[in-house]
């Protein structure tokens, strides 16, 4: 098992990022969600590892947030070994372009709000 984690600041209250968050969901994944808490989890994969991603969006202040997430890979075996070596580098520019697609999302609606 190993993790991965990354975080963004963002210039938008939290309820507005947390919006844009739970449009996640119609992706086929089941999920689960208290509070601004979501988490995608990918059960029973065929080629892929069992990986499991939360999000946070945490309030700063009255008018921005921080968005929070942390991937943990479940990859034992042969699976472990051929997806351990290059799925960090990879999720990393996945999850940079997701939070930054995130934060503009936010920030535009927090604008027109």
């Amino acid at each position: 098992m190993f993790c991965l984690s990354a975080g963004i600041s963002i210039d938008a209250p939290a309820s507005i990022l947390f919006r844009w968050l739970c449009k996640l969901r119609v992706a086929p994944y089941s999920y689960d969600w208290i509070g601004n808490h979501l988490t995608i989890h990918l059960r029973n994969p065929s080629f892929f590892p069992s990986l499991a991603i939360s999000y946070v969006s945490a309030p700063v202040d009255e008018h921005s947030s921080r968005l929070i997430v942390k991937a943990v890979i479940q990859g034992e075996g042969l699976q472990g070994l051929l997806f351990r070596p290059w799925f960090a580098p990879a999720d990393l520019v996945m999850m940079k372009k997701q939070l930054k697609t995130l934060k503009s999302l936010a920030e535009e609606s927090a604008t027109l709000a």
